[in-house]
């Protein structure tokens, strides 16, 4: 699975999420986003229908499928990052954990500003 799958379906819940919305957590362009569920969508991992209340619309569901696709792919990466940080206590665990946290808000942050005020 790639890591783009992935943060597709971790996106996705029970109800369904709006195909836009999906768009905007995933920081991803409409058209790239498309082609991204397509692929999920003819391996039987997410489902598409129309909302109800704007036929323009398009919510966008993780099936039975894909949840077990999910599942599966947390258990590997829970097995690699046990594998990667076995020779790091919990207290060093923990602080890398907010290192790294700590950096990808500040790359969401920057991604957010308009290009010219980037440094």
């Amino acid at each position: 699975m790639s890591v783009k799958d992935y943060m597709a379906l971790t996106n996705l819940n029970d109800s369904g999420v709006p195909q836009q919305r999906l768009a905007e957590s995933l920081h991803m362009d409409e058209n790239n986003l498309v082609l991204l569920l397509n692929g999920l969508e003819a391996a039987g991992s997410i489902a598409r229908r129309r909302d109800p209340d704007d036929r323009r619309r398009h919510i966008v569901e993780i099936t039975p499928h894909g949840k077990k696709v999910l599942e599966r792919a947390e258990r590997g990466m829970a097995k690699l990052e046990e594998e990667l940080l076995a020779g790091l206590s919990a207290s060093e665990r923990a602080t890398l954990k907010q290192l790294v946290l700590r950096i990808l808000q500040n790359q969401a942050a920057s991604a957010r500003q308009p290009e010219a005020a980037r440094p």
